[in-house]
This record gives C-alpha cells, sequence and structure tokens, in this order.
C-alpha cells in the first residue's frame, strides 16, 4: 500500500510541527528559550503550546524568560494567562518567579476570578518575603486594584515571617486605600499576627490615620526617604527603581542603606536594611544582595552571575556603582 501523505496545509505545503515539539528537539534550556521567545513574537494569541513547552524547559532563568515576554505579548487569553501564572508559580527561583509576574501584574486582568486566584497562588509560593513584597506593591500601585483584589493582597502579605516587610505592604495600602469592612478585617487579622510590638503599633496607627491625600485630593505617593546628616556627610537611602525595555530589564531596592554624599558611594546597612541590585540584558543575568554583616560594621554581599556565585570583586563594585549611578543620578 502507498504511504501516507504527510499533513499539508494552504497551497499543498506541509504543516509545520506543533511549537513544543519543535522545542523538544532543541538540546540547551538557551536555545529552547530563545525559540520560544521568538516564536511569541510572531504570535497575536493562542500562547498555550509556547507555555506548555516553556513548562518543560528545567531551568529557571530561561523558563521565566519566556513566560516574561509571553505576559507582555497582545492578546494574552484568560486560560494562557492562568497558564502562563500556574507555570511561573511552579519554579522554585524566587527572583525568576518574581520577574515574571512584576511584568504580568499590570498587564493581566486580575479582577477575573480565575486569573486572580492563579496570581495570588504563584505569589503564595515566594519564599523571600522581600520578592513577595515586591509583587504585591506591583500589583497595588499598578494593576488598578478593586476591593477584592485589595484584600488578597492584605492576606498575602500575611503569609511573610518578616514584621517589617508586612508592616510595609499594609501602611502602602492603608496609605492609598481606604481601609473598611472586609479590608479592615484582613487587615487586624495580619496585624495580630506580628510579633514586634513597634511594627504592629505604627501598622495599626497608618490605619486609623487613613488614606494620605495630596491637594487634588488624590491618594499621595510614598517618597523616597532621605535622611542626611551634615556632620558625617551620611544618608538613609530608602527607594526603589525598576525598568523594563524588554531588551533590558534593571531593578533596585534599597531599604535602611547608610550611603556617602551619593547614593553610589554604600557605606553600611542599618540594622534589618538591606539592598538588591538586578540587571538582565544580552542573555546575562546579575544579581546583587547586601546584609548587614554579623557583628556590624560592613556588607555582606551575596553576588551571582547567570545562577553562579561570583566573588564581590572590584569588577563587581564597578557595575554595582554604575547602576545606582543610572537609577537614582539626574540624566
Amino acid at each position: 500500500p502507498a504511504a501516507a501523505a504527510p499533513d499539508t496545509g494552504r497551497a499543498g505545503q506541509p504543516e509545520p510541527p506543533p511549537i513544543g515539539r519543535m522545542a523538544d528537539a532543541l538540546e540547551s534550556d538557551v536555545e529552547k528559550s530563545t525559540f520560544l521567545v521568538n516564536s511569541a513574537a510572531q504570535q497575536a494569541g493562542e500562547y498555550g503550546q509556547i507555555i506548555a513547552a516553556a513548562e518543560k524547559i528545567s531551568s529557571d532563568n530561561e523558563r521565566a524568560r519566556v513566560l516574561e515576554v509571553v505576559a507582555r505579548r497582545p492578546g494574552l487569553g484568560r486560560d494562557d494567562a492562568v497558564a502562563l501564572l500556574r507555570a511561573t508559580g511552579s519554579m522554585s527561583s524566587d527572583g525568576s518567579k518574581r520577574w515574571v509576574l512584576a511584568s504580568a501584574a499590570p498587564r493581566l486582568n486580575l479582577r477575573d476570578e480565575a486569573v486572580r486566584r492563579a496570581f495570588f497562588a504563584a505569589v503564595n509560593t515566594f519564599s523571600s518575603d522581600g520578592e513577595r513584597r515586591h509583587v504585591l506593591l506591583t500589583a497595588f500601585e499598578h494593576a488598578r486594584p478593586d476591593a477584592v483584589m485589595v484584600r488578597e493582597i492584605i492576606l498575602a502579605a500575611g503569609g511573610m515571617s518578616s514584621d517589617g516587610e508586612k508592616r510595609h505592604v499594609l501602611t502602602t495600602v492603608a496609605e492609598r486605600h481606604p481601609i473598611a469592612g472586609a479590608l479592615r478585617d484582613a487587615y487586624l487579622q495580619v496585624v495580630e499576627g506580628m510579633d514586634s510590638d513597634g511594627e504592629r503599633s505604627y501598622t495599626l496607627s497608618v490605619l486609623l490615620e487613613g488614606p494620605k491625600r495630596t491637594e487634588t485630593g488624590s491618594a499621595a505617593a510614598r517618597p523616597t526617604r532621605q535622611e542626611r546628616t551634615a556632620v558625617t556627610a551620611e544618608s538613609i537611602w530608602n527607594g526603589t527603581h525598576e525598568t523594563n525595555s524588554g531588551q533590558r530589564y534593571v531593578r533596585l531596592v534599597a531599604k535602611d542603606v547608610v550611603t556617602g554624599r551619593t547614593q553610589a558611594e554604600v557605606r553600611s546597612l542599618r540594622p534589618g536594611g538591606s539592598l538588591v541590585l538586578e540587571e538582565r540584558a544580552g542573555g546575562d543575568h546579575r544579581l546583587l544582595r547586601g546584609v548587614p554583616a554579623a557583628g556590624g560594621g560592613g556588607v555582606a554581599w551575596t553576588y551571582q552571575v547567570n545562577g553562579q556565585a561570583r566573588p564581590f570583586d572590584a569588577a563587581a563594585r564597578s557595575w554595582m556603582q554604575s547602576l545606582i549611578r543610572e537609577a537614582t543620578e539626574p540624566k
């Protein structure tokens, strides 16, 4: 008998093999992610195959690269959004999860119940309080949350172990959104779980004060705090910076960082302080974290390039200072 003819499409041309099968034929995770990113750029909807193929990538960094691109594509439907969020939540790297969720939060319809449930299910997989806080505040500030979503943000903050991070999320929400009824109940539930009397007292005081207002009557944005001591020429730096051009992603989070005359002159960290810098560009991923050194008097740095530990040497310090200047100094 004659052999079966191959499947054909228009004008008798062979149908292209499914995206997932083509990705499976590639050997490295980098090749797979590059192929899927390029495939997503040519799509205008129906991203299910790409998301399913990305979920098979073992490298969290490469999987996140694909999912973050898909999250920014037009025509991402409800089912694809839910699938993307589930694929994100199954990653083990909190940094990779944060990258995708922070990019997705302003773009997905989080008022849709299924999408919202999938989003917060992914948020609740974080083990890092700092990464969870970053995603929750991104969703609060950029996703036009309704009362249902605000309540979910408050309750998700309750899953963090750090009272300082809980306070940061709750007070940011209370300063910009009315807290009453079910929102107030959720807020008080999280406050009751705090161990620190100081954090609990401050968080309750912000609730009682209510949202801050500008002269035009809209909720005021939280300013970046900068305290300067003239005698020592030192400053306490608190602030965040995040940019994403599609080709390059930069994130900076400073909490109680002691600096010199400029933020790039990092001297130490107050107790409980931290400094996080991250850059993804040209296929490379750099991540730097600083926490107070044991015994005080310095900073303990953890520096990674493409997921591998690297020494915090002169080159790493130069990169850090360059990124800080880019984020903080006038153009």
